[in-house]
Formats: structure tokens, C-alpha cells, sequence
């Protein structure tokens, strides 16, 4: 998923839920960022000073980045029914819950909880 075929690695597990959309619809909606910093929203912060840049920050960002990615998409694949996303993304629903919270993931305004 980390390697850019995240969309069809989701849409592959989703397919046995009987929802999915195509990757190409998906990917046509996300503009990509000028640098790879920029991927990390890290391009603004101390852009002159390349000295205070860490791996193990990078690292967390580009982490927490792609976790929320993955965790939204299945919410929204799954209607943000919780359980069927622990399912698909095999995690606890503890776990699930945290990840939400901790990451600032929140649900469409439209949605049922």
C-alpha cells in the first residue's frame, strides 16, 4: 500500500464486502505536492533550515499520514460501520476507536453513528 497501489489493495478488500470504487476515480482527486516534504505537509516548516528536519519525525508524520488515509477510506467504504472496517483493516475495535481519536478522523456530517 505504502508503494502507491494503496486504492486497490483497499478496493480488493473491500470487494468482498460488495462495495468498492475504481483507484483511477479516487486517485484523480488527490493533487500531489510540489516536493516530497510537501507529501508530509513538512515543506512549510523551517524550509531554509534543512538541519532540523528529523527522520524519526518524517517518520511519524508519513505514519500517522497514511494510517488516517487507509482508516478514513474504509470508514467511508464501510459507511462508517466500525466493525466491518476492524475487520478489514484487522485491528481491534479498541484500537480502531484510538486511531479515530488520535488521528482527528471524523465522521461526515450526514452520517448515522
Amino acid at each position: 500500500m505504502i508503494l502507491g497501489e494503496d486504492e486497490e489493495s483497499i478496493d480488493d478488500l473491500l470487494s468482498a464486502t460488495g462495495k468498492s470504487d475504481s483507484a483511477v476515480e479516487i486517485a484523480s482527486t488527490i493533487a500531489m505536492p510540489s516536493t516530497p516534504l510537501g507529501l508530509l505537509g513538512l515543506d512549510n516548516e523551517n524550509s531554509s533550515n534543512l538541519n532540523s528536519l528529523s527522520l524519526k519525525k518524517i517518520r511519524k508524520k508519513a505514519l500517522d499520514r497514511v494510517e488516517k488515509e487507509v482508516i478514513t477510506y474504509v470508514l467511508e467504504k464501510t459507511g462508517w460501520n466500525r466493525s466491518k472496517a476492524t475487520k478489514i483493516l484487522n485491528i481491534s475495535y479498541k484500537t480502531l476507536l484510538y486511531k479515530i481519536k488520535d488521528l482527528g478522523i471524523v465522521p461526515p456530517t450526514d452520517s448515522v453513528d
